[in-house]
């Protein structure tokens, strides 16, 4: 049975909601609305989904990154220690590594991103994603041989995955970063081989394989 703090948090919640939809949303009452959620001391997930809206609000509607950062890094630390919060936990890693990139933070960014990998392995829409991101940030410093390792992870957890979609992007981003990096001709026309196969075997949507056949034709230019 609910308490009088349940509701009190509930309907704060709902409150809240209402004001981020109406129109025009009123974000500086939807974040003092959530801000007030916390105030209740709400459950564990209650209270790390609530820091990660509120990040996310500040994110898309202020400047202010350092608060952002701190409702982030609540919402990271405290779902940390509940099982099966993949979700919260992903998300709170993703925004807050990009934070820390944004305002110079790029070592602290590399550690979050390998422990949020490590613990995103059951939720294979994170688990790639995250592994795209710290791929992307080493590319960002020009890390070759890093952002091959983290493509090729991806790649091998597509293929036991059985997620084809994602296995055929991490191959032909590895072979991007194999152009950049100036490999031999050989292993790469191998590997376009390879990915030409893979592309024209798909068999997922329309959409999805052409976008997959312009990666790979793009490449295919770069390559000659």
């Amino acid at each position: 049975m609910a308490t009088s703090q349940d509701a009190y948090y509930l309907s704060l919640l709902a409150l809240a909601e209402r004001f981020r939809t109406q129109e025009p949303a009123n974000i500086k009452r939807c974040v003092q609305c959530l801000q007030a959620v916390l105030t209740f001391r709400p459950p564990p997930k209650v209270e790390a989904r609530t820091h990660l809206q509120i990040a996310n609000l500040l994110i898309q509607y202020t400047n202010n990154t350092q608060l952002a950062q701190d409702h982030l890094e609540q919402a990271w630390n405290l779902s940390m220690n509940i099982a099966g919060f993949d979700d919260v936990r992903s998300e709170a890693a993703s925004e807050l590594a990009k934070l820390y990139e944004q305002t110079g933070g790029v070592a602290r960014s590399k550690p979050l991103l390998r422990r949020a990998i490590e613990l995103s392995r059951q939720s294979v829409y994170w688990h790639c994603r995250i592994i795209f991101q710290a791929a992307q940030l080493s590319l960002t410093e020009v890390d070759y041989a890093m952002a091959s390792t983290y493509l090729q992870m991806g790649l091998e957890y597509c293929h036991m995955q059985g997620v084809a979609y994602n296995q055929v992007l991490f191959l032909l981003s590895k072979i991007m970063v194999m152009l950049l990096e100036g490999r031999g001709a050989a292993e790469v026309q191998a590997l376009l081989a390879q990915a030409n196969q893979s592309v024209e075997q798909y068999n997922g949507s329309q959409g999805q394989k052409e976008h997959l056949r312009v990666f790979y034709l793009v490449l295919l230019v770069c390559q000659t």
